[in-house]
């Protein structure tokens, strides 16, 4: 493979040691992971670059945005609910990078590692502890929803008069928030 473009499918990109080399492990929603010989920060860059931003400018908007100082979550692409948080801060070689949208849950693993259960029923290891990876998880969830906080409030104020007969609430997100309040409780 060439050159590898984060995408809407885009579930983790987790390193991959051979020899003293860092290659990347990429997993997609629903098939089998593919090896990527750069590093995964070099996958972000790369992408972001694609998608005409800069890696840089990402973590900038990040602590604007959402306060987030320490190892930030990143907007892929907003358009297409990419959000990626790291495990570990940029000089690490275990960095992996994890799409907010695509974990269905995590736990502990037996030797300091979490193991995160994707949305497509995949397991995958990640070398850091689940209190750390919790955290980042949290940072990315909180990205997400101060991203589309703002984008509804800047719709809220560009309207001049409030229409009491137009909802603003979408139909579908508010039956699939019962849907899941239904199976919880």
């Amino acid at each position: 493979m060439e050159k590898y473009i984060i995408n809407e499918k885009t579930m983790y990109i987790k390193s991959y040691r051979e020899s003293r080399i860092v290659y990347s492990e990429i997993g997609e929603y629903g098939a089998t992971p593919i090896l990527y010989k750069k590093k995964p920060l070099h996958v972000i860059e790369d992408s972001l670059f694609f998608y005409h931003a800069s890696y840089k400018s990402r973590r900038a908007s990040t602590k604007i945005i959402a306060d987030i100082h320490t190892k930030p979550p990143i907007i892929i692409q907003p358009g297409t609910q990419t959000y990626f948080f790291p495990t570990h801060s940029d000089r690490s070689n275990d960095q992996a990078w994890v799409n907010v949208h695509y974990v269905n849950r995590f736990h502990a693993g037996n030797h300091y590692d979490t193991i995160v259960e994707f949305d497509d029923q995949s397991n995958v290891s990640f070398p850091v502890t689940s209190y750390t990876f919790n955290t980042q998880y949290l940072h990315g969830i909180k990205l997400e929803y101060c991203v589309r906080a703002k984008a509804l409030k800047k719709d809220m104020y560009t309207t001049e008069t409030v229409q009491f007969d137009k909802c603003r609430a979408n139909l579908f997100e508010m039956l699939a928030m019962y849907a899941l309040l239904e199976k919880k409780v």
